[in-house]
């Protein structure tokens, strides 16, 4: 099996990237899904009585997401190529700040967490795991690779996560396995399919790398079943929730540029 690196499409649009700003951002993706997962375990031994409740507390003192330089760098130069990761981004930056909050908040207060603040805290941790898993997905080209993987004898990787793996010592393959079963375990999803689960998976199969660019606040189940019935596009979803702003930095491949 032989691991082909391939350039990182991006978009200069405001700025040209610099050699390690895609590594930066991958580093601060697998830094919180370790950092998030490990809460999960936490959330899980103290609602089952394996974990007292001090341990429970500083565990989570030790939980908050401070690596998140690189997120916020891409974010701000609004690097993909799709203009829904990049609003994706923004999102994902509010979401860490809205954890970090929670968890602030809750520690000044001095008490003992019960089952209905963890069950909260899970909630937004599976939000954050769901839209980093996209965003690796797709701004990185994990879609492809993962298919590869399995039918393939050469495997293209983004040289961004290839560098990653060779700065930290992993073996590339099994850091793919890793990430597809994060993918399957971690939904970037929306609190409509609450009330709608058997739409959710057609949904977000169809969205595909066009999710991130949906409003949650305003979206609608006639919206929904309109792209899952093949009367709407994900492009002109996406173009009822992106301001123009955003729609016009990306999405064309002549405005791309290879980083390598």
């Amino acid at each position: 099996m032989k691991f082909i690196v391939k350039t990182h499409e991006y978009s200069k649009m405001f700025t040209t990237a610099k050699s390690d700003d895609f590594y930066n951002c991958i580093d601060c993706c697998m830094d919180t899904i370790s950092t998030l997962r490990n809460v999960l375990d936490v959330i899980q031994e103290a609602k089952s009585g394996e974990l007292d409740e001090w341990s429970e507390i500083d565990a989570y003192e030790e939980s908050m997401l401070e690596n998140t330089g690189g997120i916020s760098w891409v974010k701000q130069c609004r690097f993909s190529k799709y203009s829904s990761i990049n609003y994706c981004y923004g999102t994902l930056v509010n979401c860490i700040s809205a954890y970090n909050e929670k968890l602030k908040d809750f520690l000044a207060l001095g008490i003992y967490a019960n089952d209905a603040w963890r069950d909260s805290l899970s909630k937004q941790v599976n939000k954050i795991l769901g839209i980093v898993m996209y965003i690796l997905w797709f701004d990185y080209g994990l879609e492809s690779t993962a298919k590869e993987c399995y039918d393939s004898d050469e495997i293209e990787i983004d040289i961004a996560l290839s560098a990653y793996c060779d700065a930290k010592g992993i073996d590339k393959f099994s850091f793919i396995e890793e990430l597809i079963e994060y993918r399957a375990e971690y939904k970037y999803s929306f609190s409509i399919f609450e009330d709608y689960p058997e739409l959710e998976e057609t949904f977000i199969s169809m969205m595909g790398p066009y999710l991130g660019g949906v409003d949650e606040s305003k979206l609608t189940i006639e919206q929904v079943q309109a792209v899952c019935n093949g009367n709407k596009t994900p492009e002109e979803l996406i173009n009822e929730f992106v301001s123009n702003d955003d729609l016009e930095d990306s999405d064309e491949l002549g405005k791309m540029t290879d980083f390598s």
